[in-house]
């Protein structure tokens, strides 16, 4: 660029010489040039450059690289940022927990009820629980001219020690417990029957020895060891023995949980509802129950058998039995919707203190024997319809073998010699294959931190193979609850049942006298439904000192939950609760 610029500066320079020059006169004479046409130029003498000009100027081929450079060196500050404080969030006050309770309480009907429970911390791995309750009536329940008082009391006591891979503990624990057989017949003839007869009163006690062992790293992970021995005011006593280790184990990358079960009970009674001399009976289960869960997107498994091999010195003799454990569920609308299903099966351990402890007022003569339930098929949807409430709603298929149902034992009232259980106011154990249909529902929500409300009711349909009815069963049920706290320091609640009608079944034998021939008739009864409403008031006057106002059967009612045993009507107990540490 800078060449093409000096050529052009030179040439101008040439040119203005040449002008200047020619205008020196030299001598040379003047002509007169006559123009006859002037220059018109065109196109055609124009040229047109046909080369691109090579720039030879190095500096337009290359870019300069640059190079930045900072110099810094440290300035001295004095400023010192102020520290962060972090907003606090409102904590509610913690309830301070206290080691022991105490309660009494006293109501009409001379109940009087009062539990204390104990608790004592040796040091950081040993402890100490122990439990004392009580509850008894004076009965008066009208309508009623026999006995009908009951007493419940017993004491329990727990010590036990947690290491740092292992825990154990120990209890030993006690019951007594007494009622009368006061539901005689509405045809029962007091001019021959001594009320006097029947004021005996029966006792049950048993007493329960048993330990538990849990590991935290071992294949070995709880071992349950439980032995009790129950009996009564007639000579009639059981003993039950049972162990329970609990395993796990991995095998082909998946945990196989195994239970292996010990069952044994064996019992004897004076004599059997004739007054004939009563053999006893002796059953032991030996059972394996290993299971195992799979998950697979939205679907949740669990595969696991039953088997169980028993032994046993009456009919059933020795048999071999196997149940399926599956079950499975599907998360539909994630934890709105679950889609739940399975089939199980089990053989329960009949024994004479779970029937006591069911229906107090059967007859120290019972047949025992296990129920074999077949399987339990059930299917149903669980899950949440809001924050506060969730449901669940199942139908069950069920097939029971050897079934025990509560069946009224027959009157025999005419001997002053038989026994006070004999007159048609005490319930035997007849068993049958039963096939139950069973659709269930319920709900529960929690609508605020101080309300919950909760309802759950079914409906089932039995299927008999020899008995007309399913002696005792109701056809409905429902249970609803609610809890509130209204108040700072008050808050009420309400239990509400509903049994629907049962069937029983009582033959009375008519004894006549002199030898002549007595009259049997069958009765078949219907026990009405019954709706029965408990409510209770609690006010917590400070962290230790609380009381509580309960009422029992508000309606009123003299239901009978068995037949010919009404119960007491309302029921008003006044109490107060008391927590401390030593």
């Amino acid at each position: 660029m800078k060449n093409s610029l000096k050529q052009i500066v030179l040439l101008t320079v040439f040119l203005a010489g040449n002008f200047t020059f020619a205008q020196v006169n030299d001598g040379i004479g003047t002509e007169v040039i006559n123009v006859v046409k002037p220059y018109t130029p065109t196109i055609s003498d124009a040229f047109k450059v046909k080369e691109v000009p090579v720039l030879e100027d190095s500096e337009n081929s290359k870019t300069a690289t640059i190079t930045y450079t900072i110099f810094s060196f440290p300035v001295a500050s004095t400023f010192v940022p102020a520290k962060g404080n972090a907003v606090q969030a409102d904590k509610p006050k913690q309830e301070k927990l206290f080691a022991n309770y105490a309660e009494l309480g006293g109501g009409n009907y001379g109940t009087l009820a009062s539990s204390l429970y104990l608790t004592h911390n040796f040091d950081s791995h040993n402890f100490l629980n122990a439990s004392i309750k009580h509850l008894s009536s004076a009965g008066g329940i009208r309508g009623v001219e026999l006995p009908n008082s009951f007493l419940k009391s017993g004491f329990d006591v727990t010590y036990g020690s947690k290491k740092q891979t292992y825990s154990w503990d120990t209890n030993l624990g006690y019951q007594l417990q007494k009622q009368y057989w006061y539901g005689t017949n509405s045809t029962m003839n007091w001019n021959v029957v001594s009320r006097d007869q029947l004021a005996k009163a029966q006792t049950y006690q048993h007493i329960d020895l048993g330990a538990n062992v849990r590991f935290t790293a071992s294949p070995l992970q709880t071992v349950g060891l439980q032995y009790s021995r129950f009996w009564d005011g007639f000579n009639s006593s059981e003993i039950r023995f049972m162990l329970r280790p609990e395993l796990a184990f991995d095998l082909f990358s998946k945990t196989i949980k195994s239970t292996v079960l010990i069952d044994h009970v064996s019992g004897s009674f004076a004599k059997d509802f004739e007054g004939l001399e009563f053999p006893g009976y002796s059953f032991t289960n030996l059972g394996l129950q290993p299971r195992f869960a799979l998950q697979q997107d939205n679907w949740s498994f669990s595969v696991g058998a039953a088997l169980f091999y028993t032994v046993s010195n009456i009919d059933l003799g020795t048999r071999f039995f196997a149940y399926p454990k599956l079950a499975a569920s599907l998360k539909v609308v994630g934890d709105l919707m679950v889609f739940y299903t399975g089939i199980d099966g089990d053989l329960q351990q009949n024994a004479y203190r779970s029937f006591a402890e069911f229906n107090p007022f059967v007859s120290p003569t019972l047949r025992i024997a296990p129920t074999n339930k077949q399987f339990d098929i059930h299917a149903g949807l669980k899950g949440k319809l809001s924050s506060y409430l969730s449901y669940d709603l199942a139908a069950h298929v069920i097939q029971e073998n050897n079934k025990a149902l509560y069946q009224s034992n027959y009157m025999k009232y005419i001997d002053p010699a038989n026994e006070v259980y004999t007159f048609g106011n005490s319930f035997g154990i007849v068993y049958d294959n039963v096939k139950t249909f069973r659709v269930s529902g319920g709900l529960h929500s929690d609508l605020t931190k101080d309300v919950a409300v909760g309802v759950q009711a079914s409906l089932s349909k039995y299927t008999m193979a020899q008995e007309n009815y399913a002696w005792n069963l109701p056809l409905a049920e429902l249970h609803a609850t609610t809890e509130i706290a209204f108040l700072p320091k008050w808050s009420v609640g309400a239990d509400v049942f509903f049994v629907g009608e049962r069937k029983d079944f009582q033959l009375n034998q008519l004894v006549m006298p002199a030898n002549l021939p007595f009259v049997e008739a069958d009765y078949t009864r219907t026990l009405s439904n019954y709706f029965d409403a408990n409510m209770h008031l609690n006010y917590q006057h400070n962290a230790r000192l609380s009381a509580y106002l309960k009422g029992n059967n508000l309606a009123n009612q003299s239901y009978q939950r068995w037949l010919n045993y009404p119960v007491q009507g309302l029921q008003v107990l006044l109490g107060a609760a008391y927590k401390f540490d030593f």
